[in-house]
């Protein structure tokens, strides 16, 4: 792209990366550094003719992991479409945008109220339908671990100490 003068790389990143989601940290987690990564990348690019987006859908309806598991979007989270995806992937080509959500409801005053209250992110994610699938697996595929537990059954309190073995 650098010797031909022109290019522009566009990530599929996803809302789960902006604020992660139970029983898919693994894939919030890989998409959290894709949208790091790129805001990085234009800096360090900067004065070059490569830019780079970063695309962020919420649940994408009709394809896709959670299409694939038959759960659908809670409604109180919202969705989009695959076109609306591809829609926002030209929009961001055409007027070089970091970064565009793609979701039906507006998320960008959620994601904020998170970062001055990530307490309060926590509890909306749980409230609004965060959960595991029926199938045992989270939606990206990953076996779902029951919380630990202590030898009483209850839950451990505060920090956990690894038991020295042997």
């Amino acid at each position: 792209m650098l010797a031909r003068g022109r290019g522009h790389v566009v990530s599929l990143g996803s809302l789960a990366g902006k604020k992660g989601t139970p029983y898919n940290a693994v894939y919030s987690a890989t998409k959290a550094g894709l949208i790091e990564w790129t805001p990085a990348m234009r800096i360090e690019f900067g004065e070059t003719p490569v830019s780079f987006s970063v695309i962020c859908p919420g649940y994408v309806t009709q394809v896709g992991m959670f299409a694939r598991f038959g759960i659908d979007a809670p409604r109180s989270l919202g969705s989009c479409t695959p076109d609306q995806v591809a829609d926002a992937v030209v929009q961001a080509l055409r007027h070089d945008r970091a970064e565009i959500l793609v979701n039906s409801m507006p998320v960008r005053p959620l994601l904020a109220l998170n970062a001055l209250w990530p307490g309060l992110g926590d509890r909306w994610m749980t409230r609004l339908g965060s959960r595991p699938s029926n199938s045992g697996r989270s939606p990206a595929g990953q076996r779902r671990v029951p919380p630990a537990r202590s030898r009483t059954g209850r839950r451990p309190r505060g920090r956990v100490r690894p038991r020295r073995v042997g």
